[in-house]
């Protein structure tokens, strides 16, 4: 698969400009490519993927636009193959809560084929996912098990889905506080009952995404804020994450919130999340970061914890190692490539962050192209394919 380094103007990515030099010096003694080493000494390996379809990117645009009920039209309903989902009915995982009268708070496990297999090797690795909906929305059994049953296959790992608690019956951190909780869970307990880990990986997109990444800097510093401390015991931090379209900004202040809203005429930029006005976008957005963490909780839409991005370099430096997989036509877009360089610059981990040209949010959700056509979309059956890999060899 072909892949070539992707870098534009700092005014849309904010990368220096003395990496820029260098990234260009390389492209122009005939790279196609950066290696690991250089990526290490410029910073985090931000590559553009090879465009590897059209149409059915075209077809799944124009059903967003149309239908604007923020991707929901479309989304796969196949689940993968050989994978068994086990429901925790009777475990708790999270604290059980209410919503308009149905009891929520139920994890699932997603059990690949060769898990009886690799069971009884010494290493026991796990994934804990949190899915997306903006802190407010969805659960891992109504959108996501096409999703995490993909995510299972490709890594051959048992994930673990949890049903932390949402806006707007709890606000920051409760649902943080759930996800650390899971965290501590899946270290002790694996699809057979009690089974210490000897590796754990976070995976979630969007707002999960963001709560990964959350989950991460509160295991290191643990605090809500730099001061207040967790209302949760001290778990072991996770030994990776795969990120999908993840929210890191809260306060939406990066250059792609402004430099990919839709355009009517030229059909770019967001289709899920845009509705064509730069201010609507902002204010529309920064709504959605305000009902998470509340306008009178005593937080800020810069708070360390939940909005990642704004975390001090002390603990971006200590985070582990990642994957980051979004969409050029995001507003988000910044979300995951300006967070991975600000790692960098922490002395963190350089990760690989993969921009798929013309996609859109969460496009992994859309390997069937968004008309129920089997793998017609390259693009999200490749994403799976970029996170096996990246989780495999982690820790081979």
């Amino acid at each position: 698969k072909l892949q070539f380094l992707y870098f534009i103007e700092s005014r849309v990515w904010g990368i220096r400009k003395e990496m820029r030099r260098t990234l260009a010096a390389l492209l122009a003694l005939g790279a196609t490519s950066v290696s690991p080493a250089a990526a290490i000494k410029t910073g985090p390996n931000i590559t553009k993927v090879k465009p590897l379809t059209d149409d059915p990117a075209t077809i799944c645009i124009d059903i967003f636009r149309k239908a604007m009920d923020s991707g929901e039209t479309g989304i796969d309903k196949s689940l993968a193959e050989d994978v068994t989902i086990k429901v925790l009915d009777d475990v708790t995982v999270t604290p059980f809560w209410y919503r308009d009268g149905e009891l929520r708070g139920t994890a699932e496990w997603l059990i690949p084929k060769g898990y009886d297999s690799n069971k009884k090797k010494k290493s026991k690795k796990r994934i804990l996912f949190f899915h997306g909906g903006g802190y407010a929305w969805y659960s891992p059994s109504d959108f996501y098990r096409p999703l995490t049953t993909r995510l299972a296959a490709a890594t051959d790992m048992p994930v673990l889905a949890i049903d932390y608690r949402l806006i707007p019956e709890y606000l920051f951190p409760g649902g943080l506080e759930d996800s650390i909780q899971a965290l501590d869970y899946i270290w002790k307990n694996g699809p057979d009952g009690p089974e210490a880990a000897d590796y754990v990986y976070l995976a979630g997109d969007s707002a999960g995404g963001g709560m990964v990444a959350s989950v991460a800097l509160a295991t290191i510093s643990r605090t809500l804020d730099g001061h207040k401390p967790l209302n949760v015991p001290d778990v072991r931090s996770a030994d990776g994450a795969v990120m999908l379209s993840t929210y890191t900004d809260l306060a939406c202040t990066l250059p792609s919130y402004r430099t990919r809203v839709w355009n009517e005429a030229t059909r770019t930029g967001d289709p899920i999340f845009s509705n064509g006005n730069t201010q609507q976008d902002l204010i529309s957005s920064r709504n959605a970061g305000w009902a998470y963490i509340g306008r009178n909780s005593g937080y800020t839409l810069r708070n360390e914890i939940a909005s990642p991005y704004w975390a001090r370099d002390e603990w971006l430096s200590k985070l582990p190692p990642m994957h980051l997989i979004v969409g050029d036509a995001e507003l988000m877009l910044d979300d995951s490539v300006m967070f991975a360089e600000k790692v960098f610059q922490a002395g963190g981990p350089s990760f690989p962050v993969l921009v798929y040209p013309r996609m859109w949010h969460d496009h992994l959700f859309y390997t069937d192209g968004c008309v129920n056509k089997p793998n017609s979309l390259p693009e999200a059956t490749d994403g799976f394919v970029e996170w096996g890999n990246f989780l495999k060899n982690l820790h081979p």
